[in-house]
């Protein structure tokens, strides 16, 4: 290969095209990444979801008068005990947010899916499998709940993203 033979195929390299393959290749972490961030509580931003359970119109309109107190009191105190101990990528959700793993009496976390558009990979809790699809009513009611966010993404490209990327250009780059 000549020095202008490989110049020209600098031109029409494109990382986007390998990041994609090799995040494709990558679809069940992508969901194992995506059920630790929902069971953290945290947005696609990296934020807390909001509202928080204490916040929550279901929650306001469930526990407002004073006899259902305890009851309240109770599910503060479930929120604290469902917390994910080996979540080591997030870490805990902090208390009242809301984890989004089970909604609606439906377990999301079994319902995540990756969806593949033109440059573009989306994460959603589809109706796959004989289960309703949520993705409508909790992005309703929470800020970009689906979506991996930059916590997700630094810890995947440490486990591969960087150097499968890097690999799958270089055989690009020198194939004959």
């Amino acid at each position: 290969m000549t020095v202008a033979e490989f110049l020209n195929r600098l031109e029409i390299f494109d990382i986007r095209e390998s990041a994609f393959e090799v995040l494709k290749e990558h679809e069940d972490d992508l969901i194992e990444i995506q059920k630790n961030q929902l069971w953290a509580g945290k947005d696609a931003r990296g934020n807390d979801l909001t509202p928080s359970i204490l916040d929550d119109p279901y929650f306001i309109e469930r526990y407002q008068d004073k006899a259902t107190a305890k009851a309240h009191e109770y599910a503060e105190y479930k929120d604290r005990q469902d917390q994910r101990v080996d979540n080591y990528i997030f870490g805990s959700r902090t208390f009242g947010v809301p984890n989004l793993i089970l909604t609606s009496g439906v377990k999301v976390w079994r319902k995540l899916r990756v969806i593949y558009g033109d440059n573009a990979i989306y994460i959603d809790a589809g109706g796959e499998n004989g289960y309703p699809d949520l993705t409508d009513e909790l992005e309703a009611k929470y800020d970009e709940p689906f979506g991996v966010n930059p916590v997700g993404i630094s810890y995947l490209r440490e486990l591969f993203l960087d150097v499968e990327i890097h690999q799958k250009n270089m055989q690009k780059l020198f194939e004959v």
